[in-house]
């Protein structure tokens, strides 16, 4: 059939072929993309039983919309009568392949089996059961996404039995006990075939082998596996219980729904990156030098809308397109009538980046960046360049006393090309403008072709209030908050005080209450004994009331920070970024974290993430800078400083980085000028953790420069620490007497931390060799544990 044409489809390639047909790639010229076509074999079209199979598989598999499930675009037939699917094309190979030739680390083999037990999830909610659940039904992409296929024995809880009575569906060395006696099945077999599959991905063998299908089905119903740690006893003493539980011969005691496997396999992924330790703390410069070889560049893809097929058989293929993530930025909604820049406009704009925020195939710019545009007019190709986008959402409101409209485009930006629109009128009412929001994220995600899991369609769909003037004061608040500055924090509480007065039960206006409070109390602008409630009750009543909303858990990430628990922080905000992908606030924390705690490979990833996600903000610049610097990348570490004195060339704190950073660079000069220039704009801000001693390192940059730079700042040094006077030891090579003043550290804030791990080679490398170096550095990691 090569260079044939089926409709609209010009056959290219034969990609492979099974028991239950053969398929080819093709070219949709109607919609411009590559195609899997699978055909029924013209040998056995004579087969009524063979036709319904091929038909339960595709009204099977059509029904399923998930990341992990294959997708069906058409079921038709040729002028000749031949059937044929029309399916994706997938880059990658068969996961029996994929463990036969390269085998699979465990984080792999528990993302895959996650990926899988979600895709049946999604199935077993449309009442749908798999029954030949096995590697070679498996796709894997070349980006690590499971693809379940072949659903040609699936069936539907009220479609017709397809086989004889008494007939056994499935593949022996995955069939459960109950497939085995010919029983009737339900969603459990499922569960028993992906038990086996877990056990094969984690020792490269099924649990009950034989050359014999009979000594096989023997085994499956009378003997037990052999015990997967004694089999594998590097494997997680936890894993064990879960694996076993899933292949329990008798179904009642197996897991009853595949969600309860998952959330158990996703407890031990959490539990094992939470205790990582590929990357261990700082010791001393005999063990590390003070930069560690460059990081490669992450590139996060992410497979939204590509194409692939697989079925009884196995094959590998290259993609037309690279597979990447779907970059979108929503811009400010703009509001039509008397009500400007109203609170549901603010509202509209800020709850659907939330809730696109959820959506892992999406990278979705920071609000922050796109306010950036709220009066700004440029043309929709230079706004895309800015912010580094392919896709732009705009829209207005209009709100009446008791109605609400809003209108929504979705421009391909680079050609600034309308790709769809859509307008809701609702009687406004909190339920209708989340409904909104939700009904607004699914049409996009829906354009764009990004498929959401079971957990992020719930997410998007959220509402997290019904009450009105509530979510009025949550929005209000939130605006006050993101400025940052001291006043608008503490006005942010009594908002978000009036929105829980409102609604006690408001999970979101508790979480981000507790990270206002945070500032307020770590900051110091107020005492806390003005506040009837403290950061932790905040965020532990948000916890009770959502523990799956991201808000919360990096909150308590960040509280964490306040309280040197690095670990505990490091876990809550992954766990944020695990639940919202696009949370910048999270990356750009997360990032400073892994520095604070002796993994800056791991605090780049998240640093360069947090600039994609807001670049346009100074902040989501100014505090990836010192990651970069950390990875030996001081020319990198500049650039995002200046791009943050770009942005906001009148804010202090940018240029006391911006001398930490020259320095670094070896000009000497033009760091004393930037210290010069931060000490005559900063007034108050002088004594938060952020602010180096600016006189201290004025000091270095002179003794660098052989003495030659007069020093000219306003103040002396105000940084009364030991580590600064240490410092200034080492920079006059007296080693014993910087360590002297490191020994007497008792707090290692920002500063004291990330220098003493990382910066100023010139200085302290020499303290670095020195055997009393290690403890400090000890003593440092106990604190930040």
């Amino acid at each position: 059939m090569i260079n044939e044409t089926v409709k609209h489809y010009e056959i290219r390639e034969k990609l492979g072929e099974g028991g239950m047909g053969v398929v080819y790639k093709a070219y949709d010229s109607k919609l411009d993309r590559m195609v899997a076509l699978k055909f029924l074999p013209r040998s056995l079209s004579s087969s009524e039983d063979r036709n319904k199979r091929f038909l339960n598989e595709a009204r099977a598999a059509s029904a399923l919309h998930h990341n992990n499930t294959c997708t069906i675009y058409e079921i038709d037939e040729t002028a000749d009568g031949q059937m044929y699917i029309v399916m994706p094309v997938y880059p990658g190979k068969s996961l029996d392949r994929l463990i036969e030739q390269e085998g699979l680390s465990l984080e792999q083999a528990l993302d895959l089996a996650i990926q899988i037990g979600e895709g049946l999830n999604a199935a077993h909610d449309q009442d749908i059961i798999h029954r030949d659940i096995k590697s070679n039904n498996i796709m894997v992409t070349d980006d690590g996404q499971a693809i379940i296929m072949d659903f040609g024995l699936a069936k539907r809880k009220e479609t017709t039995r397809l086989t004889k009575t008494g007939e056994t569906l499935g593949t022996v060395p995955y069939m459960s006990p109950e497939q085995a006696t010919g029983d009737e099945l339900d969603q459990r077999t499922d569960i028993w075939s992906l038990g086996v599959l877990i056990y094969e991905m984690l020792t490269g063998e099924t649990p009950f082998n034989s050359s014999y299908p009979q000594a096989v089905v023997y085994s499956i119903l009378h003997e037990e596996p052999e015990n997967l740690i004694s089999k594998s006893p590097e494997l997680p003493a936890s894993l064990g219980p879960v694996v076993h539980k899933a292949l329990e011969k008798d179904r009642d005691r197996r897991y009853q729904q595949v969600d309860q496997l998952v959330e158990a396999l996703k407890k031990i992924r959490r539990d094992i990156r939470t205790a990582d330790q590929d990357e261990k703390p700082v010791r001393s410069s005999k063990e590390t030098q003070w930069f560690s070889s460059p990081l490669h560049l992450i590139a996060l893809v992410l497979a939204t809308g590509v194409l692939a097929v697989a079925g009884y058989f196995t094959f590998s293929t290259t993609a037309d397109r690279s597979a990447e993530e779907v970059s979108i930025a929503v811009l400010p909604f703009e509001t039509i009538g008397e009500q400007e820049n109203s609170t549901f406009t603010r509202g509209i704009h800020g709850g659907l980046l939330t809730r696109l925020s959820n959506i892992s195939g999406l990278k979705v710019t920071s609000r922050t960046s796109t306010l950036q545009y709220r009066e700004q007019i440029k043309p929709m190709p230079e706004i895309a360049r800015e912010l580094n986008v392919d896709w732009i959402v705009r829209g207005e409101v209009q709100e009446t006393l008791d109605r609400v409209q809003v209108d929504a485009r979705l421009v391909y930006a680079p050609e600034d090309r309308q790709v769809w629109a859509q307008n809701y009128r609702r009687n406004l009412t909190a339920n209708n403008l989340f409904e909104i929001q939700s009904d607004l994220a699914l049409e996009i995600t829906g354009e764009l072709q990004t498929r959401l899991s079971p957990e992020e369609k719930t997410r998007v769909e959220r509402k997290p209030t019904m009450n009105l003037n509530a979510y009025r004061n949550f929005t209000e608040g939130v605006s006050l908050l993101e400025q940052r500055t001291p006043d608008a924090v503490l006005r942010s509480v009594d908002y978000f005080m009036d929105a829980i007065d409102e609604d006690p039960e408001y999970a979101p206006a508790w979480a981000i209450l507790g990270e206002a409070l945070i500032y307020i109390d770590f900051y110091k602008y107020d005492t806390m004994d003005n506040y009837s409630i403290s950061p932790q009750e905040a965020i532990d009543t948000a916890l009770e009331l959502n523990p799956d909303l991201a808000e919360s858990h990096a909150s308590l990430g960040i509280l964490y920070y306040t309280q040197k628990m690095g670990t505990k922080a490091v876990a809550e905000l992954n766990r944020a970024i695990e639940l919202q992908p696009s949370y910048e606030t999270a990356q750009n924390w997360l990032g400073f974290l892994y520095l604070l705690t002796g993994q800056p490979k791991k605090a780049i990833v998240h640093a360069k993430r947090a600039i994609e996600l807001n670049p346009l903000a100074p902040a989501s610049r100014l505090y990836p800078s010192l990651s970069y610097l950390a990875n030996n990348q001081p020319e990198q570490a500049l650039k995002e400083v200046q791009r943050a004195r770009e942005i906001q060339p009148e804010w202090g704190e940018i240029y006391a980085f911006e001398g930490i950073m020259l320095y670094h660079n070896g000009r000497y000069d033009e760091a004393l000028h930037a210290l010069q220039k931060a000490d005559s704009l900063i007034g108050s801000e002088a004594k938060s953790v952020w602010i180096p001693d600016m006189a201290s390192v004025a000091r270095l940059a002179a003794r660098a420069a052989g003495g030659s730079l007069s020093i000219d700042m306003r103040s002396a040094s105000w940084k009364s620490h030991p580590f600064w006077s240490g410092l200034e030891a080492a920079s006059a090579k007296d080693v014993d007497r910087a360590i002297s003043e490191f020994q007497k550290i008792d707090q290692y804030s920002m500063w004291p931390n990330i220098s003493l791990r990382y910066y100023f080679p010139d200085i302290l490398g020499p303290v670095r060799e020195d055997p009393r170096y290690a403890d400090i550095i000890d003593a440092m990691n106990r604190q930040w544990q």
